[in-house]
């Protein structure tokens, strides 16, 4: 059995210890955005209360955290039609009667108190 020993080269430096930490972050921000649908940030906070302190001069940027959370989410799937499916084109036509309602109340009480 032959032993390999590598001499360190010129561009050896000592291991940074917190990149473990920032790792394990990622893999378990990757893990709970596959398996959940917890928001991105709810999953970003949660997962960022459990990470020591020295490590946060080292991490990245919160909206680089949330594009990892949102790269790992399935995409929608298209009905045969290529359309969003239909739990996703329905709305509450409760709310929008309301908001078109008081959008109109509103423009006519303001033009209403206009000077003419």
């Amino acid at each position: 059995m032959e032993v390999f020993v590598k001499e360190p080269s010129e561009h050896s430096h000592v291991p940074d210890p917190n990149r473990l930490h920032i790792v394990r972050l990622k893999n378990k921000l990757k893990e709970r955005s596959a398996s959940s649908d917890e928001g991105g940030t709810t999953i970003l906070f949660d997962v960022l209360r459990k990470v020591p302190l020295s490590v946060s001069a080292n991490l990245p940027t919160n909206e680089a955290l949330l594009q990892t959370i949102r790269r790992e989410r399935p995409a929608i799937q298209l009905d045969h039609n290529g359309r969003l499916p239909l739990i996703l084109r329905q709305t509450d036509v409760e709310k929008i009667s309301f908001s078109m309602k008081m959008s109109q109340y509103i423009t006519r009480s303001s033009l209403a108190c206009q000077p003419q």
